[in-house]
């Protein structure tokens, strides 16, 4: 009789921006060496568990692995840390809103707040008076103060997080209508 030795895959990972993100960041984890990929469970999944490319955006330093099989169904396992980074850089505030109803640019995005929950938000107008603020904002300002739709115009914000050692992030919002 005849033993046939199949060889193992040879399973390996690499990220689209690296294996160092800034919190809030999402990376496309791509596995190679296989035929068929399964993915373990593990936190900041977004979609793809069960294809060659993972998209993740970790919140925490994580560590992804991944099983590859090849076509004799032979098995290798290989992992990937990811090291989060906190440090603000992925937060992008938009710089206008458009708040006509047509839902494009109703109300204001900034990208990846949602990683620093622990903030305080305040928008002024040009005199410096309060039009708006809120604790841990969620991406639902539409430009009014009171339900009355604010006139065009640049506005300013500022950030205070809660850490004392992170500085405030301050810009400004442009309202057209």
């Amino acid at each position: 009789f005849n033993i046939t030795i199949n060889a193992l895959p040879v399973a390996s990972i690499s990220s689209n921006i690296g294996e160092s993100i800034s919190k809030g960041e999402t990376a496309i984890l791509t596995a190679t060496g296989g035929n068929s990929y399964e993915w373990s469970n593990s936190a900041g999944i977004i979609n793809g568990q069960n294809s060659a490319a993972l998209t993740v955006r970790p919140l925490e330093t994580t560590t992804y692995t991944v099983k590859v099989s090849n076509a004799s169904g032979c098995e290798s396992s290989t992992s990937i840390t990811i090291r989060v980074k906190d440090d603000f850089q992925a937060i992008k505030p938009e710089n206008f809103i458009t708040p006509n109803g047509d839902g494009i640019n109703d109300v204001w995005v900034v990208k990846n707040i949602d990683a620093y929950p622990d903030h305080a938000l305040t928008v002024v107008d040009r005199g410096g008076r309060k039009v708006y603020e809120a604790r841990n904002y969620s991406n639902d300002w539409d430009g009014t103060v009171g339900g009355n739709p604010l006139q065009e115009g640049t506005y300013y914000y500022i950030f205070l997080f809660d850490d004392p050692d992170v500085s405030p992030m301050k810009g400004f919002i442009t309202i057209v209508r």
